[in-house]
């Protein structure tokens, strides 16, 4: 039976950006005021992310922020999903629950590495399989993830077979429980575009990706 990792979970209720009380950025994390505030909150009790509250605003993150948010990828990649199988994660200890996304995993193949070093060409990350397309509706910069990450858990955790992603990676983190098996994640940005379906290297995300990377 599949259980919820509360303590993985990176909900948190947050005002509008750039508005008297919006959270104060922490100096280790530039512009990640809302990822930050998630990730310290997330074993803390943090209340539940109101996805409602955020779609009603014009997007939980501005323009620059989301500049940040691809400075603050550690490797960028497009990639295609090309299989799924049950992850092999180890042992938990007592008291400790997979989220359901991490008991499966998602096989990837490169097409392009914007930012590395990524030797990889074939890779996995936790996720489940989508039977549908899944773009974001919105106009670039994307200020919120893809429909599949407004359900109420704040990141998108689903990929169609055969669909490509604009994949922002960072390391897991460091008490991950599945760190040794996932070592780098794209759920480290909560509402943020990590995992974006895309049509392409000429996709309009990719194409402001890649300027942001190319930008003095």
């Amino acid at each position: 039976m599949r259980v919820l990792l509360v303590a993985a979970l990176a909900f948190v209720v947050v005002p509008p950006p750039d508005r008297p009380g919006a959270p104060t950025l922490p100096a280790d994390v530039p512009g990640m005021g809302l990822a930050a505030v998630a990730a310290r909150g997330a074993g803390e009790g943090a209340a539940v992310c109101s996805v409602q509250t955020l779609r009603e605003q014009a997007g939980p993150y501005t323009a620059a922020q989301i500049r940040e948010m691809v400075e603050n990828a550690r490797v960028i990649v497009r990639a295609v999903a090309v299989d799924s199988a049950r992850a092999e994660v180890p042992e938990l200890p007592p008291g400790q629950f997979l989220r359901p996304s991490h008991e499966y995993r998602i096989d990837f193949t490169t097409t392009e590495v914007l930012r590395g070093p990524w030797p990889d060409s074939v890779f996995t990350l936790p996720g489940e399989v989508g039977d549908r397309d899944d773009f974001n509706t919105k106009a670039v910069p994307y200020g919120m993830v893809r429909p599949a990450g407004q359900r109420g858990n704040c990141f998108a955790t689903e990929y169609r077979i055969g669909g490509e992603y604009l994949l922002l990676l960072r390391p897991a983190a460091p008490d991950s429980p599945v760190r040794d098996y996932f070592s780098m994640t794209v759920w480290w940005m909560p509402l943020g575009p990590t995992n974006e379906q895309i049509r392409g290297a000429d996709d309009p995300w990719v194409r402001w990706v890649r300027d942001r990377l190319s930008a003095p």
